[in-house]
């Protein structure tokens, strides 16, 4: 029998994957939007941004230059996305599978916990930050993965350690789900150094999100270098004066890199 990491078993259970979502997604296409706008929603929910180039040693600095093209090509089915009531918004939906035909670069991709090329590498930047944003709304995240590693130590994080979101075309997927009676938008702004993002909505809600990150913390453990935290997400209702909190999720991986490298 072939071990689990074996070429053969893996490039069968890839294909697999990607084959059964394929055949699912046709069967149920009319949950997923397809609407742009150009002109922004009213209410701002959310900005955050995040810089392209980072100061990862073994990465060539090419892929992150590559990554702007992928990220603008990217962008055309993404930017003014509007997710209405009852709708769903997948990233590879809208986006599609990343291609050299299709004009896309090779970039960074993290392939069974290691860095490597690929083409349409550095997507996951962009999926981090509709994560990113979507927890600071009312919108449901029905489909997301965590990183299995943590792969390089941080160098200019703007978000908390373990909130991104890994994507890998088309079985692991990034998914919102509108079930409130607004509508939202994604629009983005991509530059030479930074791609930004702001989360609208068609009407103000009466509830403010923040997510807040504790316990944060490295461990050594068996001569290995773990790290963890818990992000957890407040709201505030501004009619009643509620305030709730919940726990999104407890955050414990394997890092790539040794203690003395994180800079603390």
């Amino acid at each position: 029998m072939l071990s689990p990491s074996h070429p053969v078993r893996y490039f069968l259970s890839y294909n697999g994957r990607k084959l059964f979502r394929s055949v699912q997604d046709n069967l149920h296409s009319a949950i997923f939007t397809h609407a742009q706008q150009d002109v922004p929603l009213p209410c701002l929910l959310k900005q955050a941004g995040s810089p392209i180039y980072r100061n990862f040693h073994p990465v060539r600095r090419e892929l992150f230059t590559n990554k702007i093209t992928n990220l603008h090509l990217a962008l055309q089915h993404l930017n003014g996305t509007v997710i209405e009531p009852g709708m769903t918004f997948s990233f590879w939906n809208r986006v599609g599978k990343p291609t050299a035909a299709k004009g896309y670069l090779p970039g960074l991709v993290i392939e069974r916990g290691e860095p490597r090329e690929g083409i349409g590498g550095g997507l996951c930047q962009l999926a981090n930050l509709i994560h990113w944003l979507a927890l600071h709304s009312e919108l449901t995240v029905t489909e997301r993965h965590r990183h299995s590693f943590d792969i390089f130590p941080d160098d200019h994080r703007t978000v908390p350690f373990g909130s991104g979101a890994t994507i890998v075309y088309n079985y692991k997927d990034l998914r919102l789900t509108n079930h409130t009676a607004a509508t939202y938008q994604l629009r983005f702004d991509l530059d030479a150094t930074q791609l930004a993002g702001g989360l609208y909505c068609s009407q103000m809600p009466a509830r403010e999100y923040h997510v807040e990150e504790r316990d944060h913390g490295f461990i050594n453990e068996n001569n290995q270098l773990y790290r963890r935290n818990s992000l957890y997400q407040h709201y505030h209702d501004t009619r009643s004066g509620e305030r709730k909190s919940r726990l999104l999720f407890h955050n414990y991986c394997l890092c790539r890199y040794a203690l003395d490298e994180v800079g603390l």
